[in-house]
């Protein structure tokens, strides 16, 4: 299962990745912004689902008051985003290369579940978010 959901992010990837570069006419270094951007939006959308998900079901909140605290928050925010940025970087950027190779002749169906496991990820990632918040504007 674990390997299945690697290889659907990588294919997450090689996809924004070919998407992007289309769009900006082939300028690699552009389309590998865009696409570090566009992965990370998930990843962060399903990081504040369980800071949320801890706080209303066990009471746990471990982030300090934004008034009183806001230069420690944006430095562990920018803590965050350093590491994905470093991991994003040795696990997919820098194997660009064998990724392409790796999906460039890949058949109709594998390709199929891939796309689908990825759907799934990136819909429930936003689907969680926006119901969780209402959820905590709610009450």
């Amino acid at each position: 299962m674990l390997d299945a959901i690697k290889k659907a992010y990588r294919y997450y990837f090689y996809r924004t990745y070919l998407y992007t570069l289309s769009r900006w006419n082939n300028k690699k270094s552009i389309a590998i912004v865009f696409t570090d951007l566009s992965m990370a939006a998930p990843l962060m959308l399903n990081f504040y689902t369980l800071i949320v998900l801890l706080h209303k079901f066990f009471n746990i909140w471990f982030l300090p008051d934004y008034k009183s605290h806001k230069i420690e928050i944006f430095i562990a925010i920018s803590i965050l985003g350093v590491i994905y940025i470093y991991l994003n970087n040795k696990y997919l950027i820098n194997k660009l290369d064998d990724i392409i190779h790796e999906f460039k002749n890949e058949d109709k169906k594998s390709s199929s579940i891939n796309g689908w496991i990825v759907a799934i990820y990136v819909i429930g990632s936003f689907a969680a978010f926006w119901g969780l918040g209402f959820a905590t504007i709610g009450g």
